[in-house]
């Protein structure tokens, strides 16, 4: 008799340690069940995702209603009237937010990618929210977006403010890059070869140089260093050996070809705009009459399709 309440002492306690307890008093389930609850649960696989898209839409939104509303306050401040304004003029002004909605989400992929390079393993949501958090702070211009987003990161995720003041910094240099290889193409395209397109085809290909690259990030650590100490007193300092890997040729390569595109989009909306005779790009040229801003805007496609061939023909040829 001893020995069978023995056994059930002993079976009720296993019972009882395979449970988990409920404080709050819920029901207790064993831990088997809690873990397939939580493995086929669908939230763990959807909540994110849709967590990112809403943040995604929202900074486009945002986006395009800054932009069509400062777009329509300017033209119709410079044209004098809703009537003086070509109708194709408004489907290029949305094409150009549409663009621009593309360049930004280029950019913030641009970000995550140097996050996972820089050793950052952070939810894609995460890092979205510190990116767009910087892109609310224009002024100062860098100081403003390094010190947003290296207080989202620190408080989210505990990355250290070095880490995201060097992957900031590296940003802009991929920006300053792209935008002396579009400069140097186009102004290399549309005239004689000057000495401000030899230098921005060489600061374009010193960038391809290994030893460059890796001067460079080693100059933006140490920078980033000392900004981080004379801001936390003592400073957590990052080894270069943790980002190492912004320096690859391949991460490098990609980073460009996106920085050059997410450039090159958002120009050929504005420039639509700017055929279109309606805002200022243009000022020294006498205002156009109604008339000749319709058959301007309507030559807009035509002209786009034939700019490559009349930009080859400005080139001077070699005299036989």
């Amino acid at each position: 008799m001893l020995t069978r309440r023995r056994a059930l002492v002993h079976l009720d306690v296993r019972r009882l340690s395979a449970c988990v307890p409920s404080p709050l008093g819920r029901s207790s389930l064993p831990t088997s069940v809690i873990a397939g609850r939580a493995r086929s649960s669908p939230a763990t696989g959807s909540t994110a995702p849709r967590a990112v898209m809403s943040l995604v839409l929202f900074g486009s939104a945002a986006a395009v209603l800054v932009a069509y509303g400062v777009g329509t306050v300017l033209v119709l401040v410079h044209a004098g009237g809703r009537t003086s304004v070509p109708p194709t003029f408004w489907r290029w002004l949305f094409a150009a937010c549409s663009l621009m909605v593309v360049s930004l989400g280029l950019r913030a992929l641009r970000w995550v990618f140097l996050l996972r390079r820089a050793g950052v393993r952070i939810p894609i949501r995460d890092a979205y929210i510190g990116y767009f958090s910087g892109l609310s702070v224009s002024v100062p211009p860098l100081i403003g977006e390094v010190a947003v987003r290296a207080s989202v990161y620190r408080t989210r995720n505990a990355i250290p403010l070095v880490t995201t003041c060097v992957v900031n910094l590296w940003e802009r240099s991929l920006d300053l890059v792209a935008a002396a290889a579009i400069f140097g193409w186009a102004a290399g395209a549309a005239g004689p070869v000057r000495g401000g397109v030899i230098a921005a085809l060489l600061i374009v290909a010193a960038s391809l140089i290994g030893a460059v690259r890796s001067a460079g990030l080693s100059m933006l650590l140490w920078i980033s260093n000392r900004v981080a100490r004379a801001v936390d007193g003592v400073g957590t300092e990052v080894d270069r050996t943790e980002i190492a890997r912004l320096a690859g040729l391949r991460a490098w390569s990609i980073a460009l070809a996106t920085s050059v595109t997410a450039w090159l989009v958002p120009a050929m909306g504005l420039w639509g705009l700017s055929v279109c005779g309606i805002l200022p790009f243009h000022s020294a040229q006498p205002r156009q009459s109604t008339r000749d801003r319709a058959a301007s805007s309507s030559e807009a496609d035509a002209w786009l399709r034939r700019w490559p061939a009349r930009a080859w023909e400005r080139r001077p040829r070699a005299s036989p």
